[in-house]
């Protein structure tokens, strides 16, 4: 039923996707429990001519050389048709990872357009396109935890700083918090400030975010847009303790 469900997305997307379109996944990022045998990723062509796809793991860099990577992917390289859907595999090859915390890489979908023997010989243009989706590595001990397990434990305060002061944030979990966007709200006079979006706050770790023109005696509000394990954004709320 997933596939046909998957099926259907793809021709909707060939319908109406312009020449920007590429190499789509059934989900934005992949979760891989140390349980895990493989992980199966269906993927899609959506422009309306064949491409030929390098896939693999990396650190974020976009680098094929990269040596590091707990994972391989089968096949590496293929070609697919305009509109054709292809399953790959992503196997753990045992390499020594954390196993008090989660790991991130980044799954790279790699495309060049496959060019006709008539267009060898000319002037042609021909566009690549990479995109990466986060996998995530989740050892066998961890916690089980929510999303509303993890928000709760996400520590906010403000700190001075050299430019008056600001807002640290603290993740004592061992995961990954996904942060879409992040708003700092003064209750007292409802204005909103936008202090970060699309980052990822690392397990047991901390991060600080300098602010100007606050008045730190008044009411604060913390707005999170955390994205979950199956790629859906969710707002959370925390009171900011002065």
């Amino acid at each position: 039923m997933k596939l046909k469900i998957f099926t259907f997305a793809v021709y909707l997307a060939c319908y109406c996707a312009s020449s920007q379109a590429g190499i789509i996944a059934n989900s934005t990022r992949v979760i891989y429990q140390a349980s895990d045998r493989e992980q199966v990723i269906n993927l899609a062509n959506t422009n309306r001519y064949p491409v030929l796809t390098q896939v693999w793991i990396d650190d974020g860099s976009a680098d094929p050389e990269f040596k590091q990577a707990p994972f391989v992917t089968i096949p590496a390289i293929f070609r697919m048709d305009a509109g054709e859907i292809k399953s790959i595999r992503m196997i753990y090859n045992l390499m020594s990872l954390p196993q008090d915390r989660e790991s991130v890489y980044w799954l790279n979908l790699y495309e060049v357009p496959a060019v006709a023997k008539s267009k060898m010989d000319k002037n042609y243009l021909n566009l690549a396109m990479n995109t990466q989706m986060k996998v995530f590595y989740r050892p066998k001990q961890l916690q089980k935890l929510s999303q509303e397990e993890i928000v709760n434990q996400l520590n906010f305060s403000l700190i001075p700083h050299s430019s008056g002061f600001a807002l640290k944030l603290q993740n004592p979990t061992p995961y990954h918090v996904s942060l879409l966007n992040l708003k700092l709200i003064n209750t007292d006079e409802k204005m909103e400030t936008d202090i970060i979006s699309n980052t990822i706050l690392n397990p047991f770790a901390q991060a600080i975010y300098p602010l100007q023109k606050q008045n730190q005696q008044h009411k604060f509000k913390i707005m999170m847009l955390i994205i979950d394990d199956l790629g859906h954004s969710k707002e959370f709320y925390k009171d900011l303790a002065n």
